[in-house]
């Protein structure tokens, strides 16, 4: 384990956000669009002696070794203690960014981090995921064409919030994609764009239907684990009015609560009481944080 005494990245000035698919988790795979959440808590390194480096077959490991860059001994901070938020993808971007000969545009990032996956059997992921932490609060990703074009949006509902919760519960993303019938994905193009609209049209009725439908859709595509599928209809069988969308590779890692703004410290107090193992509430509308990345 090395620390480069000449290394010119300064870790301390930037974090990078948690992620969250709001909807579009599967789109994007099609080339479609997503709405993304990067909020706090967020990923943060230290350099120093003597504690880990990437693993050498992560998207960090991979870059380093083939731009002939030095795999630096640092700490990594996962705030939240379980996946789902998009570690691997930070520490690719704390890799990245200890190059100080790297573009530091969106668009060089993104083709940089799709071509690590050129030589390796496992799918590509569609990327998504590294724009909404480099970018962070909420982003209209669109893939069509292939690059990424982005819209910063912010949470204008006036009468709605949403609260992020870790299920506990865990899918291997690089399997699941691996064994994903990517013409699915075709079909929830359409569907994913009418949601975004939805969400632009800042009112909470519209969207929380056009959400709910989505999730629902997924859950008829067998795209939504059955534990989660089961967590999802205690919450709102126990709490009325909330809508739990589940988030990710098979909605499994995280749960989105869409709640009344005026019911939220209630729903807050009614699903700590639940006591639900693996639960964790982790973000809100408050935590929304920008990236390390301006556009």
């Amino acid at each position: 384990m090395t620390l480069e005494k000449n290394l010119k990245f300064k870790p301390d000035n930037f974090t990078v956000p948690g992620k969250t698919f709001l909807v579009g988790e599967y789109a994007v795979l099609a080339g479609g669009a997503c709405l993304g959440l990067g909020t706090n808590p967020s990923f943060s390194i230290e350099l120093n002696f003597a504690r880990q480096t990437f693993h050498p077959d992560s998207p960090a490991g991979l870059y380093l070794r083939k731009n002939n860059l030095p795999n630096f001994s640092h700490e990594f901070n996962n705030p939240y203690g379980v996946g789902g938020f998009g570690a691997s993808t930070a520490e690719f971007i704390f890799s990245y960014f200890s190059n100080p000969q790297a573009s530091k545009k969106l668009e060089d990032i993104f083709y940089t981090y799709l071509e690590l996956y050129s030589d390796r059997k496992e799918q590509k992921p569609s990327g998504a995921d590294l724009v909404t932490q480099l970018i962070g609060g909420i982003s209209h990703i669109d893939l069509a064409g292939g690059g990424p074009k982005v819209e910063r949006l912010s949470w204008s509902f006036k009468d709605l919030d949403f609260l992020i919760y870790s299920t506990g519960l865990k899918v291997k993303t690089h399997e699941h994609l691996s064994q994903l019938d990517r013409q699915i994905c075709d079909g929830l193009v359409k569907p994913c764009e009418e949601v975004i609209a939805a969400f632009k049209t800042n009112d909470s009725g519209t969207f929380k239907s056009a959400l709910a439908g989505w999730s629902k859709k997924l859950e008829q595509l067998g795209l939504t684990a059955s534990e989660v599928v089961e967590l999802k209809t205690r919450l709102e069988s126990h709490i009325p009015g909330i809508l739990v969308k589940p988030c990710g590779a098979l909605g499994s890692d995280v749960v989105v609560i869409l709640v009344a703004k005026e019911q939220k410290q209630s729903v807050l107090s009614q699903i700590e009481a639940l006591n639900l193992r693996g639960l964790t509430f982790q973000a809100d509308s408050s935590h929304l944080a920008n990236g390390p990345l301006s556009i």
